[in-house]
């Protein structure tokens, strides 16, 4: 909105600075070149000045119009907060207990959805994205060690470190009210390390056992199966767990594939 006005201004501006064009016109050649000649408009003339005036308004907008283009592109630029950590605010900010009352109300409040539609993940920005567990993948490990901290808690968390924040008790609850405490991951190297070990592990496996299946197979109609559901599996495993363009996915897909097909027409 801040741009689109600043872009009425300058409109208003151009139009402003076309119609004193169209009156020097009619004034005369002296009035005339002050359209064109910086000497006649710094003269100090009362009929220059109202030209000059309306030049300087237009640079002065027009400079902070780009500044704040700027700003805006480079605004763009930045990654959107990872869900988890968005709903690790929405969850901190929710709970009495978590000690959020301050920044409750309409400061918090641009954080949740409106009553007028959902909010959307793209319209924040995070300053410090974290990109090297921002995958699918990453991602689905993340939750699944959740849930296995919630269910099975004194099992071991495989390097897993989290931060606790000791929860409290508002003034306006009950003495009798127990305090919950509110607990972040601060560490995601090692879960990072892990995710990555598993999908090289995954990725060596679809490769090379599609390759051992179709080497004890001699149906042809078998054989063609077995390259389809294997193609199918290894685009998925692909979409789901990394987050690879769709035409690297693709090219990805199609020489997996031609490797199945040359596979087959040398066997027979």
């Amino acid at each position: 909105m801040n741009l689109l006005g600043m872009q009425a201004e300058l409109c208003s501006l151009q139009e402003e600075l076309e119609l004193n064009a169209k009156n020097n016109e009619k004034r005369g050649p002296e009035h005339r070149r002050l359209q064109c000649d910086w000497t006649s408009l710094d003269s100090g003339q009362p009929e220059s000045e109202e030209r000059k005036n309306l030049l300087m308004k237009v640079r002065s907008k027009l400079d902070e119009y780009n500044n704040t283009l700027i700003q805006q592109i480079t605004l763009n630029k930045q990654a959107a907060p990872r869900p988890s950590d968005l709903n690790q605010l929405r969850a901190w900010l929710t709970n009495v207990f978590h000690g959020a009352s301050a920044l409750r109300g309409p400061g918090a409040d641009v954080w949740f959805a409106q009553a007028n539609g959902e909010i959307k993940r793209e319209d924040f920005i995070s300053i410090w994205p974290r990109k090297n567990a921002s995958d699918s993948f990453t991602m689905l490990l993340f939750k699944l060690m959740d849930w296995w901290t919630s269910v099975l808690p004194n099992t071991p968390h495989f390097g897993l470190k989290k931060q606790t924040f000791p929860g409290r008790v508002p003034s306006w609850l009950p003495s009798s009210s127990q305090a919950q405490d509110f607990e972040i991951y601060s560490t995601v190297a090692v879960m990072v390390r892990f995710a990555d070990t598993i999908a090289t592990v995954m990725c060596c496996l679809i490769i090379t056992v599609p390759i051992i299946i179709l080497n004890y197979i001699h149906n042809s109609n078998f054989r063609l199966l077995v390259i389809l559901l294997s193609t199918l599996l290894f685009s998925f495993l692909l979409a789901s767990s990394s987050d690879a363009a769709r035409k690297d996915i693709f090219a990805a897909t199609a020489a997996f594939t031609a490797v199945q097909v040359v596979f087959v027409g040398n066997s027979q």
